[in-house]
């Protein structure tokens, strides 16, 4: 069997650390009821600084796109482009219609006068003149007033489209600029809270 020999410290080294050891569980006793806040609490921390709580106050407007996209959506359907129609489309349709009208009477007349010319006033070749003639006037009003209508609603139409696309691309956009603004602000206010806390280790 092996024989176990402990060395010993020299007599004066026990001595002194048996005091050190003595006085710091005494000075550990009454440290037990310590509020180590003050020592070690939430002010040695820094906390958020003003540049990082703006970032955080602007997170909210994340959803900034949402305006936009609510009107692009309301853009869309077979009615869109009624918002979009000049209030003066009636208007204009009606004094052209009226001079269409005007300018298509002035021709009766020289029906009347080229069917007397002809001896044939009164007759029924004068009336089949006069119902060709109405109807090939009637014809060209009818034409005329589809253009208009229709001129009408392209523009409605290229203008509400026009307006869709706007809306759809500030909808993109919106949330990507608030979220670049909100990094940078970020990234700075980190900065900041580093320099702070430097100063506040120091």
């Amino acid at each position: 069997m092996a024989e176990v020999v402990r060395t010993a410290p020299a007599e004066f080294i026990e001595a002194g650390a048996k005091t050190y050891l003595d006085d710091l569980t005494k000075a550990i006793g009454g440290f037990k009821t310590t509020d180590l806040s003050t020592i070690m609490g939430p002010q040695f921390v820094a906390g958020p600084g003003a540049l990082t709580t703006q970032a955080e106050g602007l997170a909210s407007g994340l959803g900034s796109f949402e305006p936009f996209l609510n009107k692009a959506q309301g853009l869309t359907g077979p009615t869109a482009y009624q918002a979009y129609m000049s209030p003066y489309q009636q208007d204009v349709i009606d004094a052209t219609m009226a001079d269409f009208d005007q300018q298509a009477a002035k021709g009766l007349p020289a029906l009347s006068a080229q069917a007397i010319g002809a001896g044939a006033f009164g007759g029924g070749r004068e009336g089949v003149q006069r119902a060709e003639y109405q109807s090939a006037s009637d014809r060209n009003r009818a034409s005329l007033l589809a253009q208009l209508r229709q001129q009408g609603f392209g523009q409605a139409q290229n203008l509400a489209q026009a307006d869709f696309g706007r809306n759809l691309t500030l909808a993109q956009q919106s949330p990507a600029l608030l979220g670049q603004q909100i990094s940078a602000l970020t990234g700075l206010g980190a900065q900041q809270g580093a320099r702070a806390q430097q100063g506040l280790t120091a």
